[in-house]
C-alpha cells in the first residue's frame, strides 16, 4: 500500500510489538492485536478476524466521537472485466444502490433517516467500495443493509433498474470527457498499456459495452465477485472487537461463499521506448501529461518514486516548480505525483503551458531537470524536507476514521491488497529510511526511458474514438469455493431494515476565550487526538470591500500574503513551512478574509513564527506578483473553458448586477482586466486597511490548552498594531429582483452535455427565517434523495446529479440549482427543473411532512459525527463570528430543526419565486438554442463567459 490516501504522507518508524492471539469461537483464524508504530505514539491500531465464509472483518477503536465508519471492499476492479464488458465494475456499483432483495427502494433512503455522513461508492482498476459513517445506535442498520446487498441482491436487479443505472454511467461518462482536457486520461491508459493488459481500458468502459450490457452478465457479476470471500469489512470508532464479532456474525455469517477467484499476477508493463501524441482541444493553453509505467503499489520502490516525486514536482519549491514556475517563468502550474495501483502504477508530470510559450522548450526543462535529479540524487536537506511533508500528513490524515483516505480505508487497502492490514507501517518505514541513493537508483531504474507524452493543444476539440468492439467473453462464474462454510443464522430479514429510535447527543467542545495586547480576540476549542493545532484569523473585509472598478483584489492579496514574508523571499518562504510540516493559507469570501495556520505541536512555536511574519510583514515583491498574476490570469481563461466555471462567473453579476460588492465571480479571481492592473501598492493598501488586529478574531482548535497557547501568541502577535483605523464590514444593499425570468446561453460547440443553472437571491445567512429555507431548499435539491435528483437521475437518467444549494453571506444569499444533462435532453430537462421549482415554491406540490420528517432527521442525527474533526470545529467556530453567532449556536439550531412543521417549511419554499429566476445553460448552441426558446421561459440572449452579449449572425 503506497501513503498517496493521506496527501503525501508522512514517516513514522515501524515498530514491531508481540502478536497476541486468542481462539475466535465461530471464528476460522484468531484475533491479532496489530503492532504500534512506536516511534511518535502516532498509528492505527487494529485487530482482525475471519467469519468461516472467508468474510475478513477489520476493527479499530476511536471513542472520539459516537460514530462508526463501515467500510466494505470488494476485490474486483475494472481490472477484472473480460473483453467486451468493459465498465462493468463500476456499472454494478451503480446498481448496489438501487435496493435489495429485503429492501425495496434507494439505498441512501434508511441512511439518510439516521444521518449517516460521508457516505459513497466507487470503483477503480483493482477494487469496489462501498462506505459510510452512521452513528453508534445506527451500526446495526448499516450493516443489515450493507449484508442484504451481499447476500440478498439478485432479485432485486431488473431490466428497468439496469437502464436506470445505465443511463446514469453513461451521463458520468459524458459529464467527465465534456470537461477541458476530459479525454486524456482515456489516452493515456490506452498508450500505456497494451491491449489485453488489465489496465488498457478506462474504469467507466465504453458506450457500446455499456450498451450491450445484459441483465443475465450483471447477475453473473455478482455470482463471481460479490461474496464474503472476496471482501474485507473494516469498521472503524466507537466500537471495539468484542461487539464487532458478535454483528457480523449476526448479519454476514450466512452468507455463502463465491468462487474464489484468482487476481491477474503483477505486471507494471515497463515501456522500453518513449513515445508521444498531440490532442487538440478547446482548452485556453497547451498541457503536458509525461507518464511512465512503474512498480506496483505496496512495493519499496513505489514509496522511493513518492519521494523523488515530491522532490521533483510535488512542493511548492520543488525543482521543478523553482525551475519553471518561479525563475524561466514558463508554465502555470507544475506538479509530480504516482498513481499507485495493484499491477503497476504511474509515475506522473503534469505542466500548464504559459499562453505563447512554446511547450518543447517546457518538456526540454523537464527532461534536464529530471536527468539532473536521476544522475545526483536528492540533497540531505530535500530528502529530508520531503519526509516531514509525508509524515506531517499521516499526522493529520489519522484524525478521520471514514469517508476517503480516512483510516478505515487505509486499513481496508492494506488487507484487500497485501493481506496485511497494518501494511502502511512498512510503507511508513521505507520512506523513513530512504536515503538519496536509493532514490536515484531507483529512478533511474523506472525514469530512464519508456515515456508517454500526451500535448494538449488549444484548437477544436478532438473526439477519442471508441476502440473495435470484440465479440464478449461469456460471464460463466465458477462454481463457489467449498473451502469456506456458513454460520446457520438466525436474522429474520423479512421485516425489512430497522431504523433505529435512539441516537447519540450531540456533543460540541466548549470554548475558551481570551483578548491578546493587540486587541485579537482569541477563540479557543481543545482537540487532543492528534498531535497539531489548527488557528484561523478572521478579518473584514472580503470581496465587498473590493474596489469597485477591482473585483478581486481581496483574494488577490490575501494569497499573495504566503508568496513571501519578512527575510524569505516565495521559495525560502515554501521551504520553512514544509520543513516544520506547517500548511498556511489564505483566502476571502464575500464578506471577510481568513489567513489559516495548521501546525505540528512539535513545531507549534516556530509555526506561530512564520505564521506572524506572513501577517505582519507580506513583501508583495513586485517580481512575485507578476508571477502570480500571470497563473491567476490563466486559472480565469481555465475558468472560462469549464461549463460549470463559465456559469459560476456570470451568474454573480446577473443575479445582484454590475457594480454589486457580490457581483464578483464566485471563484473570488475577479476579472482579467482588474487583475492585470494590480500592482505593489494596490495590495499594500488592501493589507493596511483590512488586516490588521484590532477587530480581527483568531479561533483555534486543536492540541493546546489557553495557558500554552496564550504566551506564544503574545511572543509573535502581541506588538502588531495595525496601520490605520479598525475597518468596518461594508453595508451590503439589498438587489431587487429581476420584473420575470430571464434565460442565458453560453455557446461551447462540440459539447456532449448542457450544463443548466437556475438563480435567486434570497435573505441574508443572518436572516431569521434562514435555517427554515435552509430546510425547504434541502427536500428541493440538497439531498441525494432530493426532488431534482431522484428526477433528473434516478427516473429519467438524463443527469449523473441535479442538486441546489445557497452560499452564505451577510447580506441577500445567492440560491442556485443545477444539473449536467445530456445535450439531446437540455430542453426536457430545462422545463422538468422550472416544473419542479415552480410547483414546490407556489405549493401546488409543497414539502410533506415525510420530505420534512427525512430532512430534519438527517440534519439532527448527523450532528455527533459532524464534529469528527477539528476542521469542522474550526469552520463552525469561524462562521459564528462571521455571522455573530452565539457559542452554543449549534444546539439552537438543532432545537430550532427539531421544532420545525411542514406547514413553516412550506413558507420557506415560498421564498423562491419562479417567475423571476435567472437561467444561465452552457452547451452547444447549434443543438439547444431553438429548443430552449421553444420553451418560453423568459427572454433569451446569448452572452460570452464574461457575460458580454454575443450578435447572431
Amino acid at each position: 500500500m503506497t501513503l498517496r490516501q493521506w496527501s503525501r504522507t508522512a514517516l513514522l518508524t515501524a515498530a514491531l510489538c508481540s502478536t497476541l492471539g486468542l481462539a475466535g469461537g465461530f471464528m476460522t483464524g484468531c484475533v491479532h492485536a496489530a503492532p504500534r508504530a512506536a516511534a511518535t505514539g502516532v498509528d492505527i491500531p487494529f485487530e482482525q478476524f475471519t467469519l468461516p465464509n472467508g468474510l475478513r472483518v477489520v476493527v479499530h477503536t476511536d471513542r472520539k466521537a459516537p460514530i462508526v465508519a463501515v467500510n466494505l471492499w470488494y476485490h474486483v476492479g475494472s481490472k477484472d472485466e473480460p473483453a467486451g464488458r468493459t465498465g462493468f465494475a463500476h456499472l454494478f456499483e451503480h446498481l448496489m444502490f438501487n435496493g435489495s432483495e429485503n429492501h425495496k427502494g434507494e439505498f441512501f433512503g434508511p441512511f439518510e433517516m439516521v444521518g449517516a455522513t460521508d457516505m459513497n461508492g466507487t470503483t477503480n482498476q483493482d477494487r469496489t467500495n462501498y462506505f459510510e459513517n452512521v452513528p453508534t445506535t445506527a451500526l446495526d442498520m448499516a450493516l443489515w443493509m450493507e449484508s442484504d446487498r451481499m447476500g440478498h441482491l439478485l432479485g432485486a436487479i431488473d431490466q428497468a433498474t439496469l437502464d436506470e443505472q445505465r443511463g446514469v454511467v453513461q451521463n458520468e461518462k459524458r459529464q467527465g470527457e465534456n470537461q477541458p482536457y476530459g479525454q486524456v486520461w482515456q489516452a493515456l491508459s490506452r498508450a500505456m498499456y497494451p491491449v489485453g493488459h488489465p489496465y488498457h481500458h478506462s474504469v467507466i468502459g465504453s458506450m457500446n459495452d455499456l450498451n450491450a450490457a445484459t441483465l443475465e452478465d450483471v447477475k453473473n457479476w455478482f455470482r463471481t465477485w460479490y461474496g464474503p470471500n472476496n471482501a474485507v469489512l473494516v469498521l472503524a470508532g466507537d466500537i471495539d472487537a468484542e461487539t464487532a464479532r458478535e454483528k457480523a456474525v449476526r448479519y454476514f455469517g450466512d452468507i455463502p461463499a463465491t468462487p474464489s477467484m484468482t487476481q491477474p499476477a503483477v505486471d507494471p508493463a515497463k515501456r522500453d521506448r518513449a513515445t508521444r501524441e498531440v490532442m487538440t482541444d478547446n482548452v485556453p493553453q497547451a498541457r503536458i501529461y509525461r507518464a511512465w509505467n512503474v512498480a506496483q503499489a505496496g512495493s519499496d520502490d513505489v514509496e522511493k518514486l513518492q519521494l523523488l516525486a515530491q522532490v521533483l514536482g510535488g512542493s511548492a519549491s520543488s525543482r521543478l516548480d523553482r525551475r519553471l514556475l518561479h525563475e524561466d517563468t514558463l508554465v502555470d502550474s507544475i506538479s509530480a505525483d504516482i498513481d499507485a495501483a495493484q499491477l503497476g502504477s504511474n509515475f506522473l508530470i503534469l505542466a500548464s503551458v504559459k499562453q505563447g510559450v512554446d511547450a518543447s522548450r517546457v518538456e526540454a526543462i523537464i527532461d534536464e531537470e529530471l536527468k539532473k535529479l536521476l544522475a545526483e540524487g536528492p540533497s540531505a536537506t530535500e530528502l529530508a524536507q520531503a519526509k516531514t511533508v509525508f509524515r506531517a500528513g499521516f499526522i493529520r490524515g489519522i484524525e478521520r476514521i471514514g469517508g476517503f483516505g480516512g483510516k478505515a480505508d487505509t486499513l481496508a487497502e492494506c488487507a484487500i491488497y497485501e493481506g496485511d492490514p497494518g501494511c502502511f507501517r512498512h510503507s511508513l518505514s521505507v520512506i523513513d529510511s530512504a536515503t538519496s541513493r536509493q532514490l536515484r537508483d531507483t529512478g533511474k531504474k523506472w525514469l530512464d526511458t519508456g515515456d508517454h507524452t500526451v500535448v494538449v493543444e488549444p484548437g477544436e476539440r478532438m473526439t477519442l474514438a471508441e476502440e473495435p468492439s470484440v465479440t464478449p467473453t461469456p460471464m460463466i462464474p465458477p462454481p463457489a469455493d467449498p473451502k469456506y462454510t456458513v454460520i446457520p443464522g438466525t436474522l429474520d430479514r423479512s421485516q425489512g431494515v430497522q431504523i433505529p429510535t435512539r441516537f447519540p447527543d450531540l456533543v460540541f467542545p466548549s470554548v475558551r476565550r481570551t483578548t491578546l495586547s493587540n486587541g485579537t480576540q482569541v477563540v479557543l476549542a481543545e482537540r487532543h487526538e492528534i498531535p497539531v493545532v489548527q488557528m484561523s484569523y478572521l478579518f473584514n473585509g472580503g470581496a465587498a470591500a473590493d474596489p469597485a472598478d477591482r473585483p478581486g483584489t481581496g483574494s488577490f492579496t490575501l494569497n499573495m500574503l504566503g508568496e513571501g514574508a519578512g527575510d524569505l523571499d516565495a521559495l525560502a518562504f515554501a521551504d520553512r513551512a514544509e520543513t516544520l510540516g506547517a500548511e498556511l493559507d489564505a483566502g476571502a469570501s464575500l464578506d471577510g478574509g481568513s489567513v489559516s495556520l495548521s501546525a505540528l505541536k512539535e513545531n507549534l512555536d516556530a509555526s506561530a513564527d512564520l505564521f506572524s511574519a506572513m501577517l505582519r510583514r507580506p513583501r508583495f515583491d513586485q517580481r512575485e506578483i507578476d508571477r502570480v498574476k500571470a497563473t491567476w490570469l490563466a486559472a480565469i481563461l481555465q475558468e472560462k473553458a469549464h461549463p460549470n466555471g463559465a456559469a459560476m462567473r456570470v451568474l454573480p453579476p446577473l443575479l445582484y448586477g454590475k457594480g454589486h460588492p457580490y457581483a464578483i465571480p464566485f471563484s473570488g479571481r475577479g476579472t482579467e482586466a482588474a487583475i492585470q492592473s494590480l500592482r505593489h501598492d494596490d495590495l499594500n493598501s488592501y493589507w493596511a486597511r483590512w488586516i490588521h488586529p484590532e477587530d480581527a478574531t483568531l479561533v483555534i482548535v486543536g492540541d493546546t490548552t489557553l495557558a500554552e497557547i496564550a504566551p506564544i501568541l503574545e511572543r509573535h502577535f502581541g506588538g502588531w498594531k495595525g496601520s490605520g483605523s479598525a475597518a468596518d464590514a461594508a453595508t451590503i444593499a439589498d438587489v431587487a429582483r429581476p420584473s420575470a425570468a430571464r434565460v442565458y446561453l453560453i455557446d461551447q460547440p462540440g459539447a456532449v452535455q448542457a450544463n443548466i443553472f437556475a438563480g435567486e437571491l434570497v435573505p441574508s445567512t443572518k436572516d431569521a427565517d434562514a435555517t427554515r429555507f435552509d430546510i425547504a431548499d434541502s427536500i428541493l435539491g440538497g439531498e441525494f434523495s432530493s426532488r431534482l435528483n431522484m428526477n433528473l437521475r434516478e427516473d429519467k437518467h438524463w443527469a449523473y446529479g441535479a442538486y441546489s444549494f445557497t452560499t452564505d453571506a451577510l447580506g441577500q444569499r445567492p440560491w442556485m440549482a443545477f444539473a449536467p444533462v445530456q445535450i439531446d435532453k437540455t430542453d426536457a430537462a430545462l422545463q422538468e427543473m422550472d416544473r419542479e421549482i415552480r410547483e414546490y415554491a407556489s405549493g401546488s406540490a409543497p414539502p410533506t411532512a415525510e420530505e420534512v420528517g427525512r430532512t430534519q432527521a438527517t440534519e439532527i442525527r448527523s450532528l455527533p459525527g459532524a464534529y469528527e474533526t477539528a476542521a469542522a470545529v474550526l469552520r463552525t467556530l469561524s462562521d459564528n463570528v462571521r455571522y455573530q453567532r452565539p457559542d452554543d449556536y449549534v444546539f439552537q439550531r438543532k432545537a430550532e430543526v427539531e421544532g420545525l412543521t411542514p406547514a413553516q417549511v412550506r413558507t420557506a419554499a415560498a421564498t423562491i419565486d419562479p417567475n423571476r429566476l435567472i437561467w444561465v445553460v452552457v452547451g452547444d448552441l447549434s443543438q439547444i438554442e431553438q429548443p430552449i426558446r421553444a420553451l418560453e421561459l423568459g427572454e433569451v440572449r446569448i452572452i460570452d463567459a464574461d457575460g458580454n452579449p454575443v450578435a447572431r449572425p
